[in-house]
């Protein structure tokens, strides 16, 4: 546990899935400012400032919600497809329950699955 300061502590947010911005590599850190402030000093020397152009999107994608539960949605929906397709092979699917990701398992080595699933 951290403590009611946080103290050491870094939370990482990417908008990667919650807004479908994977290419744009866009996200944030909060947590204990001490650590936010080295990692920001870190990110300006090493020539990694966030663009303008993804920072806008950034700026407009966290001002807006609604299309994250449009998002949310869109993954609950393939989600289920794809657990009923899996389910329908004869794969177990355990542990997966409210992830956006599912691991299934046939028993078997998973190359072999793959294989049969391409």
């Amino acid at each position: 546990m951290s403590g009611p300061d946080h103290a050491s502590v870094l939370a990482v947010h990417s908008l990667s899935k919650r807004s479908n911005m994977a290419g744009y590599r866009a996200g944030f850190v909060a947590g204990d400012a001490t650590l936010v402030r080295r990692l920001l000093e870190v990110r300006r020397h090493a020539g990694l400032i966030v663009p303008a152009p993804i920072a806008a999107a950034m700026t407009v994608a966290l001002y807006d919600d609604l299309h994250v539960l449009a998002q949310r949605q869109r993954y609950a929906d393939r989600r289920t497809r794809l657990l009923e397709a899996l389910l329908c092979h004869g794969s177990q699917v355990p542990g997966s329950a409210g992830s956006l990701f599912l691991w299934a398992t046939e028993g078997r080595p998973c190359w072999d699955t793959a294989r049969d699933l391409a």
